[in-house]
C-alpha cells in the first residue's frame, strides 16, 4: 500500500510543478508486464556554438 501512495505522490507533484496535463500514469496487464510513462515538457536547450539543431 505504501508504494501506491508513494506513486501517487509522484503524480501529484509533477502536476503541481508542471501543470494539469502532466503527470504520471501506470498501466498494468497481468502476466505481460507494467508501463510506467512520466508525462514532462519538453524545452529544448540549444547547444553552446549557436547551433540550432538539437
Amino acid at each position: 500500500m505504501g508504494d501506491l501512495r508513494a506513486l501517487a505522490n509522484i503524480r501529484k507533484r509533477l502536476r503541481m510543478l508542471y501543470g494539469e496535463p502532466y503527470g504520471l500514469t501506470i498501466c498494468s496487464t497481468p502476466g505481460a508486464g507494467t508501463v510506467a510513462t512520466i508525462y514532462i515538457p519538453f524545452d529544448p536547450i540549444p547547444p553552446k556554438g549557436g547551433s540550432d539543431v538539437v
